[in-house]
C-alpha cells in the first residue's frame, strides 16, 4: 500500500508515527489536495510559487456575479494544474440569499480509479 500524505490533524500511529493516508483513502487524499489548494496563497510554498488560489484574499470582497466567475476560471485553472490527475465535471460558488456563507462545490471524476466525488466548502464572509 502506498502513503500519500499525512493525515490532518496530526495523529501519531502505530510505531510512533503520523497516521498517513494510503491508496485505499484515495477520495481523502484528493479532498485534502482540494482543500490546500483553495487555501494556499501563490508564494507560500517554497518552490511553487504560482500554486494556491488563496481563499483569504476574497473574504472581505462583495460576491458579485463577475467575481464568482473570476474565481470560477482560478479555481479551475490551479485545480487543473496542480492536481491534474482529477477531470472537474462543475465548479459552483453561490452565496445565498441574506447570507454571509460562500458555498464552493466541486465535483470531479478521480480519473484513475473512475471514482466520482464532490468536495463542498463554506466559508464565512466577513461583509
Amino acid at each position: 500500500m502506498k502513503d500519500y500524505t499525512i493525515r490532518f490533524p496530526l495523529v501519531r500511529g502505530s510505531r510512533h508515527i503520523f497516521d498517513t493516508l494510503d491508496s485505499d483513502h484515495v477520495v481523502d487524499v484528493v479532498r485534502y489536495n482540494i482543500k490546500s489548494t483553495l487555501l494556499t496563497c501563490p508564494g507560500e510554498r517554497p518552490f511553487h510559487s504560482e500554486f494556491g488560489f488563496c481563499m483569504k484574499k476574497y473574504l472581505f470582497e462583495i460576491p458579485t456575479m463577475e467575481l464568482l466567475d473570476e474565481m470560477r476560471t482560478k479555481i479551475t485553472n490551479q485545480l487543473d494544474t496542480y492536481v491534474n490527475y482529477i477531470f472537474i465535471n462543475s465548479v459552483v460558488l453561490r452565496v445565498p440569499k441574506d447570507s454571509h456563507v460562500l458555498n464552493i462545490r466541486i465535483v470531479y471524476t478521480i480519473s484513475e480509479v473512475n471514482i466520482k466525488d464532490e468536495f463542498d466548502l463554506n466559508l464565512k464572509l466577513n461583509l
